[in-house]
This record gives C-alpha cells, sequence and structure tokens, in this order.
C-alpha cells in the first residue's frame, strides 16, 4: 500500500469511522511509545531499587486499584451520558454533565481521603505484605503518598474520559504516554546520581509527574480546543449525579467486583509465595499485555464509537464493525502463540537475566492475556450500548468466590493455580457476550440479554 492509498483509505468512510480510524492510527504511534517506555521502566527502575523493593512496591501500587471505586461509577457513567449528549447536540447539557462530574468527584475525593490518610498510617503494612518489619516506616508513608494522588487522580482523570467520550482517545493516551516519558527520565537520571533508590520515591515518581502533566494539560485543553465544555461553578446541577450513577452504579459494581478478581493477583502471590515471584509475575505479565495493549488501541476506540452509534440507531454500522472485531479473535491464537515461545529469550535480554521466569508461569499468563483478550472485545461493544446486566451478574459471582479460591489454588498449584479464576472469568465474559451482542444488534434481545 502507497502513501496515497492509506490517505484514501483513511479517508474513506462516514465521519464515525474516519474518526475511528484515525484514533486507531495516532494510538498505534502512541501505544507502540508506551510499551518501550514500560519495556525500558523495568529494568531501569530494578536498577535503582532492588528485585525485593520492586515486589514490594507493586504489590504496593496494586492495591491503590481498589480506591478506584470511589468515583462510584461516575467517570463510566459520564463517559455514556457526554457521548450521548454531545451526539443529540446537546451541548450546554455536556458542559453541565462536566461541571457535575468534576464536582461529585471532589466530594468524593475529600470524604476518601478525611477516612483513609489516618488508616493508612495506623495500619501496619510489613505484616499485610508479610514482609521484613523494616519497611513497616517507609511502607506507611509510601501508601499516604499514594493515596493522596491516586485520590486527586480520580478527580482530573474526569478531562481524560471526556476526551474518549468525545472520541479522542488519541489526546488521552497522548497525555498518558508524556506523563510516562517524563517518569522516565526522572528515574533514569536518580540511577545516575543516588547510589540507592526508595519505595517512597517511586511513589513520588510514577503518581505524581503524571498526575502534574494531567491537570497542566487540562487547563491547556479547557482554555483552547474544548473552552465550550470547560468546568464552571455555575453549571454544578447535582441533582444530574444520580442520572450519571444510572448506569454509572452497574459499571460501579462491575469495576469493584474486577478489584476482587485482577487485583488481589499480586497479594495473593506476595503473601502465599514472597515478593520475589511478584516481581517475576509481572515481568511475564508485562511482556504478554503487548498484546493487550495492541487489541486496545481498536477497542478502546469501540466504546464510545458504539454509544454515539447507539444514540443515532445506527446498527448498520455497529454490526459490520462487530463482524469486525469477532474476527480479529482468530488472529489472536497464533500471535500468543508465537509470543509464548518468544517470552523466555526475550525477557533474558530485557532484564538482562536479573530474574528468571519460570515456563509454567510465561504458559499460564499467555492463557490469561488471550482470556483477556477475548473478553474485552465484547465487553467495551456492550458498554458503549449500555446493556451490562449479565456482566454485572458474571463479575459479582466471581468476585464472591475470588479471594478464598485463588488463594487456596495458589498454595496447591502456584502461580497457575492463581491465574486459573481471573481466566475464566473472562472466558465467559467472552461467550456470553458474544450471544448478548449479537442478539442486541438483529434486534432479538430479550430479558436479561436487553439489561
Amino acid at each position: 500500500m502507497n502513501l496515497g492509498s492509506l490517505r484514501m483509505f483513511f479517508k474513506k468512510g462516514d465521519q464515525r469511522t474516519i474518526l475511528l480510524k484515525k484514533n486507531i492510527l495516532a494510538s498505534v504511534v502512541l501505544k507502540g511509545i508506551s510499551m518501550l517506555i514500560s519495556l525500558f521502566i523495568v529494568p531501569i527502575t530494578i536498577n535503582y531499587v532492588n528485585p525485593v523493593q520492586y515486589g514490594i512496591w507493586l504489590t504496593l501500587s496494586s492495591l491503590m486499584a481498589w480506591f478506584y471505586f470511589f468515583d462510584i461509577g461516575l467517570t463510566n457513567g459520564f463517559r455514556n451520558r457526554f457521548t450521548t449528549l454531545k451526539a443529540c447536540g446537546k451541548l450546554k447539557m455536556a458542559r453541565v454533565y462536566v461541571s457535575t462530574t468534576y464536582a461529585a468527584l471532589f466530594i468524593s475525593f475529600v470524604v476518601f481521603m478525611s477516612v483513609m490518610i489516618p488508616v493508612s498510617f495506623i495500619v501496619d503494612w510489613s505484616s499485610v505484605l508479610k514482609v521484613d518489619q523494616s519497611y513497616c516506616e517507609e511502607l506507611r508513608m509510601t501508601f499516604a503518598v499514594l493515596l493522596g494522588f491516586f485520590g486527586l487522580n480520580i478527580v482530573f482523570q474526569t478531562f481524560s474520559t471526556m476526551l474518549i467520550a468525545d472520541q479522542r482517545s488519541a489526546f488521552s493516551s497522548g497525555i498518558q504516554v508524556l506523563g510516562q516519558g517524563l517518569a522516565l527520565l526522572v528515574i533514569f537520571i536518580l540511577t545516575k546520581t543516588v547510589k540507592s533508590g526508595s519505595i517512597t520515591s517511586l511513589a513520588f515518581i510514577f503518581s505524581g509527574i503524571p498526575f502534574v502533566t494531567l491537570v497542566l494539560c487540562s487547563i491547556i485543553f479547557f482554555n483552547t480546543r474544548y473552552r465550550q465544555f470547560r468546568p464552571n461553578f455555575g453549571y454544578i446541577r447535582l441533582k444530574y449525579v444520580k442520572d450519571i450513577l444510572g448506569i454509572g452504579g452497574k459499571f460501579f459494581i462491575i469495576t469493584t467486583s474486577m478489584l476482587f478478581i485482577y487485583q488481589i493477583i499480586n497479594i495473593i502471590i506476595s503473601r502465599n509465595l514472597g515478593p520475589e515471584v511478584v516481581t517475576q509475575y509481572n515481568i511475564s505479565h508485562r511482556y504478554f499485555s503487548i498484546l493487550t495493549m495492541v487489541s486496545s488501541l481498536v477497542i478502546g476506540n469501540v466504546w464510545s464509537a458504539f454509544t454515539d452509534a447507539y444514540a443515532q440507531k445506527n446498527f448498520e454500522w455497529m454490526r459490520r464493525i462487530a463482524s469486525i472485531l469477532q474476527k480479529a479473535l482468530l488472529a489472536g491464537i497464533p500471535v500468543t502463540v508465537i509470543m509464548y515461545f518468544l517470552a523466555t529469550p526475550f525477557i533474558n535480554l530485557w532484564i538482562d537475566k536479573k530474574v528468571t521466569v519460570p515456563a509454567e508461569i510465561n504458559i499460564c499468563e499467555a492463557i490469561y492475556i488471550f482470556a483477556n483478550f477475548c473478553g474485552n472485545i465484547y465487553m467495551y461493544m456492550i458498554n458503549g450500548i449500555g446493556k451490562i446486566h449479565i456482566q454485572l451478574v458474571i463479575y459479582l459471582t466471581f468476585a464472591i468466590i475470588a479471594y478464598p479460591c485463588m488463594s487456596w489454588l495458589c498454595r496447591l498449584y502456584g502461580v497457575p493455580g492463581v491465574l486459573l479464576i481471573p481466566a475464566s472469568v473472562y472466558f465467559i465474559q467472552a461467550i456470553s457476550g458474544h450471544i448478548q451482542i449479537n442478539k442486541i444488534l438483529n434486534n432479538t434481545a430479550t430479558g436479561y440479554w436487553d439489561k
């Protein structure tokens, strides 16, 4: 394909399709940069601290994902509402929803911090993570720093959500990549100027720098391109919080359930197998997550595009895109197999043999990531439409049994046992999602399939 044909490809189709193509192209470039940063940042960080400290950092930072539920589903609910309002030309109301979401999340942040900061200095994190008691005070300080930045991110991520809702996910990705790049630069400089690093300094670097980047970019965009949606006290209408939470409440339950299934992996491994194994697992996970990152270039943009198309009842466009995505699943099988056989030599080259990852971790991680790929394709289409009741039931059911089952399987089979439950959830999500999306797009969905 020559340059002229490439240009024609990105100009062919309706406005929604062209925008989707452009976002995918930009995302390919940005995700490529993001993957390179992610690959470089692991060995550089291990050089800054030691493998044990790095494992503790990974486990502690994964705990922070639990606190994202304090937005009680507002961001995902806002995402669908903003896209629908803009698609219907209700721009002033869209600004009301932007301002109201910022205000509601700020209230959540104040409540969150007033409760969690005192708690963070009471809890003995060394005992929670089962690491040496000498880390106790440092972990308390680190957790407080992470709480502060993650809490503020809950509020200011509204801007990134708005960009994604406006089908400008490339802008959102660009801000994230910029924050990642600056964090990598700072950690690299520190490896050359500081003899030994600390877990607390990692918290400031990896949480603080991306946050400051997000705030600065949101100020610039709200005073230029998105001036008409700039948050303003005069546009806050807290009565609309209930409307945002209509679907947002379901997203909240799903997100919280997912935390109980996926974000406890590091904790279970640390408690049963030690922080060194957490490092092994995360190195393998980062490598195989390349598949997830590549697939997200498409499906990350599909969510809001489907919301826009569903608001305008353009089922023909939705069926065409769904058919393409379902065919893409087949391509994931050989890609995953090839990645497995390349895993050991790649990781050895990447980490310079500082950490050895057992083969059984790689093969189970490959299956887990492929399951994630399958489940997410259907999840994002269904999320855009807003028919998420079945998804809610699946995740809530598994969230109840996740911790005891995964802990028991970890003691019996190690890391492969831990990954059995989350991989199963994704495969079940893929099967039910395949049935549901086809029913919805063919106007045959009834009962729970249409909720």
